[in-house]
């Protein structure tokens, strides 16, 4: 049966600590248990890429590595990635695929990314005189044979970096599994990074995980009444329509946690009422949305949020999601990274759907994180 317990919302001091545990992490704050994720080499080398990727075709780290970076030389021409930083991952065997790259790379504000458990061990552009990021059309990906899905991520701020000439590099022991390109079509268009550890064995990953399959709830009836508005899944995002009423808020995105979930309902009818934070209860994710019988902002009154049965009352890695531009207008807002599911929403002085302005996205906690500590990062 399902659990369901009415709780205040999480304080701003736990959200804050969520969000701080990605730009800060000290490995001393969490205590490992096993299974343990297969480490890198802590010995980074260098793939000379300054003539391979001056021409179409495809660049590569050595066999059984994985790729932690880049390095860039001062224009921001696709010829001017010079380089590809690498670590071995210890292990004689891996298994690959191709990835098309180029949809993702084509647009701005979207996620280039390798499938879970797997890292970019190369890249192939198009021809010399197509110079845009659209040009790299495929990636390469490789996990040591047997591995699992992906250890602890985290979202790398390569923004400043990507920028001029010079290194961008995941923070070890992780290595590279996702690019996001920004407004610019230009390599300093560059600006995130998604940075992962090697999974654990198959045979031994307990992780939890969302189901890879995204679905959509039709809320065009449901949201537009007071009452709840619930899914079979953990929300992901949300579409609305082109006005500013609650009611314009028409479908929901969500995903399938692997098994059975508890909830406890967070009261949001204070804390919506005004700009600030409306947050999920810690390890807990958002499924339903209450809202009463106007048409503002501040009648979205309760969230219902769940987590899975088994899993310790923790967020995995947690980092805001921008909604400002994406919530102003008709269309999709989402949390774009890979296993993660809504546990917040901020919201400024505008009491109207226009007025989302972040939306706070965390994984589901990995099982190899003891649950004496906070494990986020």
């Amino acid at each position: 049966a399902v659990v369901l317990t009415v709780m205040p919302f999480v304080s701003v001091e736990t959200k804050a600590k969520a969000v701080a545990a990605l730009k800060g992490f000290n490995s001393d704050d969490v205590k490992k248990v096993e299974p343990k994720a297969w480490d890198l080499s802590s010995t980074e080398q260098e793939a000379d890429w300054g003539s391979s990727f001056d021409n179409e075709g495809w660049s590569f780290a050595p066999a059984n590595t994985a790729i932690t970076g880049f390095r860039r030389s001062h224009d921001n021409n696709l010829f001017n990635l010079e380089a590809a930083k690498y670590r071995s991952t210890q292990f004689d065997e891996e298994e690959c695929q191709e990835v098309n790259l180029s949809p993702a790379l084509d647009h701005s504000d979207s996620w280039a990314l390798c499938p879970d458990g797997y890292f970019f061990h190369g890249l192939k552009r198009g021809p010399h005189s197509c110079n845009h990021l659209g040009c790299i059309e495929w990636g390469k990906c490789c996990r040591p044979k047997g591995a699992g899905r992906w250890g602890q991520c985290l979202r790398a701020d390569w923004s400043t970096s990507f920028d001029t000439t010079g290194s961008s590099t995941c923070p070890f022991p992780k290595a590279l599994v996702g690019l996001y390109r920004s407004g610019t079509s230009s390599i300093n268009g560059i600006e995130l990074a998604y940075c992962c550890e090697l999974g654990v064995p198959t045979s031994t990953d307990t992780s939890y995980y969302l189901s890879t399959t995204e679905h959509v709830a039709d809320w065009g009836s449901s949201f537009d009444n007071s009452g709840w508005s619930s899914e079979d899944g953990f929300i992901t995002g949300f579409h609305r329509s082109g006005g500013t009423n609650l009611f314009n808020l028409e479908r929901a995105f969500y995903r399938k946690p692997h098994e059975g979930w508890t909830c406890k309902h967070a009261d949001w009818s204070s804390s919506f009422d005004h700009a600030g934070w409306n947050l999920c209860p810690e390890g807990y994710y958002v499924k339903a949305l209450e809202r009463s019988g106007d048409e503002h902002l501040h009648n979205l009154e309760k969230a219902d949020c769940c987590k899975p049965n088994s899993a310790p009352e923790k967020w995995g890695g947690c980092y805001e999601e921008d909604w400002r531009h994406s919530f102003d207008h008709e269309g999709d807002s989402r949390c774009k990274l890979p296993n993660t599911a809504l546990v917040g929403i901020e919201r400024d002085d505008v009491n109207n759907l226009s007025g989302i302005r972040l939306a706070l996205c965390c994984q589901l906690p990995p099982a190899s994180i003891s649950t004496q500590d906070f494990s986020i990062r």
